[in-house]
């Protein structure tokens, strides 16, 4: 067997879909805050998906630590293991964004949906088995 037990798929599931749902919401605000400092901010594409992405993580975190992994562990401690994932999702995200608008003629907002679907993979399993342990 693979060494789970239905309790800890179920739990395992249940997690990943608070962490979706906060994701969401986090994902509305960072792109939101894209299209707002490219639209009216007249900032680079590139730096207003970086700009978003720090502002969501905020609100990521704050989320994270009290309801989808329901932390124990002291925030200084879980604050600074959230920032070193937020900032390598941020590295990735970043990255991502630009190799794909600026290797694929497609628009910003398609660039910014890759990139979030491989920085959500990163960000949840960091967070469940390092954050917030």
């Amino acid at each position: 067997m693979n060494g789970y037990t239905m309790n800890d798929s179920e739990a395992l599931i249940r997690t990943f879909s608070k962490f979706i749902s906060i994701g969401v919401i986090a994902t509305l605000i960072q792109y939101v805050g894209m299209i707002f400092f490219i639209e009216f901010g007249k900032l680079s594409q590139t730096l207003s998906s970086a700009l978003s992405f720090a502002i969501s993580a905020i609100f990521n975190y704050l989320l994270s630590y009290s309801f989808t992994f329901r932390a124990n562990s002291r925030h200084s401690t879980s604050l600074i293991k959230f920032s070193i994932v937020a900032l390598s999702g941020l590295v990735l995200n970043t990255v991502i964004f630009y190799l794909v608008k600026n290797n694929i003629a497609i628009h910003y907002i398609f660039s910014q949906c890759i990139a979030t679907a491989v920085v959500l993979i990163w960000n949840f399993y960091f967070n469940l088995k390092w954050t917030f342990k």
